[in-house]
């Protein structure tokens, strides 16, 4: 005897979001711990997907292929199509990259230090006043 029919994918989108009056759609259903919302594909067992990825297909079709959702908005809990936009993985990475390191100096290709070993940003100025730091506190060895 088959189970109780699933509630359409659209309609528990609508009912477990809440519109703001800055134009999100913010999800009050389950999220992953980063905040991501969550929506089961509809059925027992069969998983579960972004909500916010659902709602940018239904309303705008496939998400192309090799492309991620960014928030315009800055909202990641913001299920609204018009708050999405799908873009590579490099311009969504591009897009979250801050201006400034976190003493405030700005990353410019002169105070931008690559690391070798796993490409992370170091402003020069800072990574200056930490190697001098630590050459100070070793010298003595």
């Amino acid at each position: 005897m088959p189970g109780p029919k699933q509630t359409p994918i659209a309609i528990r989108l609508e009912r477990l979001s809440k519109a703001t009056p800055d134009g999100c759609r913010i999800w009050q259903g389950n999220c992953v711990p980063k905040g991501y919302p969550l929506v089961g594909k509809g059925g027992h067992g069969k998983g579960s997907i972004y909500a916010h990825r659902a709602a940018y297909e239904l309303a705008k079709g496939p998400i192309p292929d090799g492309c991620e959702m960014h928030h315009t908005c800055g909202n990641v809990k913001c299920i609204n199509p018009n708050h999405l936009i799908a873009i590579t993985k490099a311009e969504h990475h591009a897009a979250h990259r801050k201006p400034t390191c976190p003493k405030g100096h700005e990353y410019t290709p002169e105070n931008t230090y690559i690391r070798a070993r796993d490409k992370a940003r170091m402003c020069r100025k800072c990574r200056a006043a930490y190697m001098y730091t630590y050459y100070e506190k070793h010298k003595e060895r």
